[in-house]
């Protein structure tokens, strides 16, 4: 008979008495159950005794360990749940301040997990995650503890660890575990996951000096340091690949500033903050205008003394935050909107029309159907054929299935899709050859290299004649230099944009371009 450590006082019996829980075998079975023994003083005839009861409690005490497990474990992969994972945290931080030791904290989470819900349904996320969480298991030590703490959330609790290093060799292994893909239903999916890591105390961690910011804390209670891993996950994710990267103080003032823009952004559209600017888009035969980019802008009103000067927050400073916070959907429908708008404008005003070419994100894409993009442009009365919906190589090769069924849709409805940025991506010959697209927009970072650069030069010439073969028109964007310019015309491209020909202009100031554009073909037309 063994006795549990756990003693049930009653109210009626001096505090010697009560109650006690006894685990037994039953005679005879050898089946081991829970028992309550209560003994209560009794006294007959003037004789002193005790009365003793026996209750099976098994089923009780099973049902409270069932709750405790329900309490402090996720139920789909049997980890630690946050609520565990900071009452860890929280013994993991007087340990390390009794004993000196330092310890890290890593947030990992998954890129595009609820494009897969959404894709295979809730049971191929289910089975993601429960491999998932086997793998980071396996790539920690048997010491290490791995929680899930969000949907597709995990941390890990890395005690007894020399410094910052380590940690950061820890990581590594957990992001190795996911260069072999993930079996789901129908398909193999490669998960690509970013790491965020967070010290305690920084300056027994070592990671002050690698850092180079010596004396800050990434926190000193549980839900500090895991805001602090949060924080350096979402740095992680914004480096792209597979990276993992430390809390800095800077970062917590980053996350703080693009809280407060997420909610300047959704103000912004509301107030008509944002403007749309053109750049045109020039022949390399005769120089002569044949489109436009629309490019977004966002003039945020000044405050204070400065309340008649407006601030123009540059596009890489808000975008990135719409995409993450999802704000880019809505803003991407304005930005088609407002195009279509100032171009039925210039038709009625007997403009002659010329194709104005739109971007979209990669979540615009994902969230809007062909049907969607076309009762856009139909709302303004446009033939379809002067939108040009630009999107990069990244937003395809994401999702493949989706991006191609939406294309195609859109080609068939007689919208022009370009491939923006093309060279920087990802995308194979056998993909591109797929691709339901009209134009290849050759990107910059090659054209900068023309023509005295010899691999941007063979590469610019490559994309030239491929897209040639393929029957694609081909536009090079960023050219600034005559020397550029006449390398291109030299190997066939045609069309150009960039400072050389034209920067990013006003409504008013497009107009004007349209105008000289109208006034040049009727003195041709008269000659």
């Amino acid at each position: 008979m063994r006795c549990w450590p756990e003693w049930l006082p009653t109210p009626a019996c001096p505090s010697r008495f009560g109650r006690r829980r006894w685990g037994i075998e039953r005679a005879g079975s050898g089946e081991r159950i829970d028992a309550s023994l209560s003994v209560s003083p009794l006294v007959v005839q003037g004789r002193r005794g005790f009365v003793c009861a026996l209750a099976d409690v098994t089923e009780r005490v099973r049902h409270e360990r069932e709750l405790m497990r329900l309490a402090t474990r996720d139920r789909l992969t049997g980890l630690p749940n946050r609520a565990m994972i900071e009452s860890l945290l929280e013994a993991a931080v007087e340990r390390s301040r009794r004993y000196r030791r330092p310890f890290a904290v890593l947030c990992l989470d998954l890129s595009r997990f609820k494009l897969i819900t959404d894709t295979l349904g809730h049971q191929a996320g289910d089975a993601l995650l429960q491999e998932v969480a086997q793998r980071i298991v396996a790539s920690v030590r048997a010491a290490d503890l791995v929680g899930r703490i969000g949907t597709d959330d995990f941390a890990v609790l890395l005690e007894e660890i020399r410094d910052a290093d380590e940690a950061a060799a820890i990581a590594g292994r957990i992001l190795d575990a996911f260069d072999a893909p993930v079996t789901l239903p129908g398909c193999e999916h490669y998960v690509r996951p970013a790491v965020g890591i967070a010290v305690y105390p920084t300056d027994l961690a070592g990671v002050g000096a690698a850092e180079g910011h010596e004396g800050h804390k990434d926190g000193d209670d549980p839900q500090a340091l895991l805001r602090a891993a949060e924080t350096a996950l979402y740095a992680a994710k914004r480096m792209g690949g597979r990276r993992h990267a430390f809390f800095r103080p800077e970062l917590a003032e980053q996350a703080r500033r693009q809280l407060a823009l997420d909610g300047d952004l959704r103000a912004a559209l509301a107030l008509k903050q944002f403007r749309l600017h053109y750049q045109p888009k020039v022949s390399l035969i005769d120089y002569s205008l044949e489109g436009f980019e629309a490019l977004l802008r966002w003039e945020k009103p000044g405050q204070g003394q400065n309340q008649g000067q407006g601030t123009m927050i540059p596009p890489g400073e808000f975008i990135p935050v719409a995409e993450e916070t999802g704000f880019i959907v809505p803003l991407g429908d304005w930005v088609l909107d407002e195009a279509c708008r100032q171009m039925r404008e210039w038709l009625d005003a007997g403009m002659e029309p010329v194709p104005v070419a739109v971007n979209i994100s990669p979540k615009h894409l994902r969230n809007r159907s062909a049907e969607d993009f076309r009762r856009i442009i139909d709302r303004h009365g446009l033939p379809p054929g002067l939108i040009e919906l630009e999107i990069t190589e990244g937003a395809v090769m994401q999702d493949l299935d989706h991006a191609l069924a939406v294309l195609a849709a859109l080609k068939a409805m007689g919208i022009r899709v370009a491939v923006d940025d093309f060279g920087t991506g990802h995308s194979s010959l056998s993909y591109l050859k797929r691709l339901p697209i009209t134009t290849l927009k050759i990107d910059r970072s090659f054209i900068n290299g023309v023509p005295n650069e010899r691999e941007d030069a063979g590469i610019v010439s490559t994309i030239i004649a491929m897209a040639d073969m393929l029957g694609l028109h081909v536009v090079a964007e960023g050219v600034e230099k005559t020397e550029q310019a006449n390398f291109l015309r030299h190997h066939n491209c045609t069309q150009v944009q960039g400072w050389l020909t034209g920067r990013p202009v006003p409504a008013d100031a497009a107009c004007r371009l349209l105008m000289e554009r109208l006034r040049q073909t009727a003195a041709l037309g008269a000659a």
